[in-house]
């Protein structure tokens, strides 16, 4: 059966099946390998103490790349910033997998001690997540175990999708903060309208 997918969410789905190849040439990054995995839109909960999900998390042998996607129709297209929350959920990410990488515990009880706690209130003014079983723990705990190798550089990615066909230009994104890369990919849509092929 053929699947058509629409907008951001399927162009990333896209992109990390299809296009990873130039995605990374793009951060200069030397390639996919065995040990290479991509994390699709994992939540890390909304609310309080929460962040919201990224569109992908990639980790090679090099780095760990915290994607946020934005195609042509995105209002952060026109406006040329991010959102401060999604800038946000980029920061406490990060701080999370350099804290883990750093401890190297083994589990989120480990690693959620009094003192990691004081740093994280300290730094973002709120309270870590409380608790061991809570949709938010559990899936901090399985991306950091997964992806925790020390030693690999975290990176934050701005993905632009365009699909808007002929001659058009990369958008001019100005500010956006310096730590994020930009990779710009253009897109072949079906129909002309944001439609993508995800299954033939």
């Amino acid at each position: 059966m053929r699947v058509l997918g629409y907008g951001e969410d399927a162009l990333t789905l896209h992109i990390l099946r299809n296009h990873m190849g130039e995605f990374l040439k793009q951060l200069k990054d030397p390639g996919v390998s065995e040990s290479a995995a991509a994390y699709y839109r994992p939540s890390f909960g909304r609310g309080r103490g929460c962040f919201g999900e990224f569109d992908a998390i990639v980790s090679t042998e090099r780095a760990i790349y915290l994607v946020e996607t934005k195609w042509n129709e995105s209002s952060e297209w026109k406006t040329g910033e991010l959102k401060d929350k999604q800038q946000r959920r980029h920061e406490m990410f990060e701080w999370y997998a350099e804290q883990w990488q750093r401890v190297a515990p083994a589990n989120w009880s480990e690693f959620a001690t009094d003192e990691c706690r004081r740093l994280f209130l300290k730094r973002f003014g709120k309270n870590m997540p409380h608790g061991k079983t809570g949709v938010l723990v559990r899936n901090l705990e399985f991306i950091l175990q997964a992806i925790g190798a020390r030693g690999k550089d975290i990176e934050n990615v701005l993905l632009l999708v365009d699909v808007r066909g002929g001659n058009s230009e990369k958008p001019a994104l100005t500010k956006v903060p310096r730590s994020f890369h930009q990779v710009y990919l253009r897109l072949e849509s079906i129909g002309g309208a944001g439609f993508i092929q995800l299954q033939p």
